[in-house]
């Protein structure tokens, strides 16, 4: 009272002010708070896993995925079912932060249920790594498996700041060596141990409706063996960095999507395949290098320079195919051997 006009703007103003600061570090302390519960609850589980023997399967089982195949409860699946009724298994990349066990929603919600909700169901910012809705994995009732597996697992996770969840994959783009210290990824059910390499990593803009759209993340089986080729080889003109690791027609995929920041719908993928039986699970990773000639969404290039070539030399997964005469169709060189 008595106050000029200009001293109550000045304490209005000043009020404001200090209840946009107190909101604002509730806010923020809510949110390391969260993140501070939710690592003790994955620390805790990570703990207890640990003192959990995780027997790989008999590869040859992988390769045929049989439907009534007999599959037995893991102690690790007793484990996971008895604190989440959603939980499908766990997964790790050994030498990395990426250690969290797996849930599914099937239903409609599935892809956004999970998104903000912990282990335990309850709200956490850094949510919990779910598998797509649509996906099947290991389903067994009645100790028979129900149905084949997909042939592309895909597991979703936030990219978080201090690098839980999936925030960690973000150091196969930054960081040059990183694929070559950390090419596998273990998955297990809650029946059976999985291990796989990885092939690929890129970024894909979730909303491209352009000519570079590839929303890999809605292709979870394949009809044909064509489809399946065209499908990985669009990963390898997308990956940052190429290697040896062959991929075939028949092998199981397992997909790692996660946000991106370099653009508002960017995302990154990180792309595996299983390991064959008698295979050597390191083979091809060590073959590491730059993709010279990398295929890029196009919002990419409303900042960077489009140096996409592509007609560049480019070798395939799959049957290498020879083309003849314009008149003639092109031949594989199975086909030229004989």
């Amino acid at each position: 009272k008595g106050d000029s006009g200009l001293e109550i703007t000045r304490k209005i103003v000043f009020l404001i002010s200090v209840i946009a600061f107190s909101v604002c570090l509730e806010l923020i302390s809510s949110y390391y708070w969260g993140l501070h519960q939710s690592k003790k609850l994955y620390d805790q589980l990570q703990r207890e896993i640990e003192q959990i023997s995780l027997d790989t399967v008999d590869p040859t089982k992988i390769q045929q995925g049989s439907v009534s195949e007999t599959m037995e409860l893991s102690e690790l699946g007793e484990r996971l079912l008895a604190q989440n009724a959603d939980a499908v298994g766990y997964i790790s990349i050994p030498g990395t932060k990426v250690n969290y066990p797996i849930v599914q929603r099937r239903s409609d919600d599935g892809n956004d249920y999970y998104l903000y909700r912990n282990f335990n169901g309850e709200h956490s910012d850094a949510g919990v790594l779910y598998l797509d809705y649509r996906n099947n994995f290991d389903r067994v009732e009645n100790g028979k498996r129900v149905c084949d597996n997909s042939t592309n697992l895909v597991v979703y996770g936030h990219n978080m700041d201090n690098l839980s969840m999936f925030g960690s994959l973000k150091n196969y783009r930054n960081d040059w060596g990183y694929y070559s210290k950390h090419p596998l990824i273990t998955l297990c059910s809650n029946y059976q141990t999985y291990t796989y390499k990885i092939f690929g990593f890129f970024i894909i803009d979730a909303e491209d409706e352009s000519e570079t759209k590839f929303d890999c993340w809605n292709t979870l089986n394949f009809s044909s063996e064509e489809e399946f080729y065209d499908y990985v080889n669009n990963v390898k003109r997308r990956a940052l960095q190429t290697n040896g690791v062959d991929v075939q027609y028949g092998d199981q995929l397992l997909t790692l999507f996660t946000c991106s920041g370099i653009f508002d719908e960017a995302r990154l993928i990180v792309m595996a395949r299983m390991v064959r039986p008698d295979e050597d699970p390191y083979a091809g990773t060590q073959e590491s290098q730059q993709n010279p000639n990398v295929l890029w969404p196009t919002i990419y290039y409303r900042w960077n320079k489009n140096n996409y070539d592509p007609d560049a030399e480019f070798v395939p997964y799959g049957p290498v195919t020879t083309t003849g005469d314009d008149n003639e169709p092109a031949e594989t060189t199975e086909e030229a051997d004989e």
